[in-house]
């Protein structure tokens, strides 16, 4: 139920998506900004914390990466068998 707060740096605002907050990498005025909406508004804080709980159970179990790898490995191995 913790509101991820990142940076736009990298992939980390894709890894947050629609369940946190971003702010401007090396910016710590754009990161207090972000602590601020959350402390002013629990309505918010409230709602990014279920999406954050609903993002992390459909996208980074260690169920779903192990299914998501044996697609791809799924993948590769019949690219394999084709070719012989």
């Amino acid at each position: 139920g913790c509101v991820p707060i990142g940076s736009d740096s990298g992939e980390i605002p894709h890894v947050i998506g629609p369940a946190g907050l971003v702010h401007k990498e090396a910016d710590p005025k754009d990161l207090a900004r972000c602590i601020r909406i959350l402390d002013a508004d629990r309505g918010e804080l409230h709602r990014l914390g279920a999406l954050g709980r609903e993002r992390v159970s459909s996208h980074y179990t260690n169920r779903v990466i192990a299914e998501k790898y044996a697609h791809i490995f799924l993948e590769v191995a019949k690219c394999f068998c084709h070719r012989w």
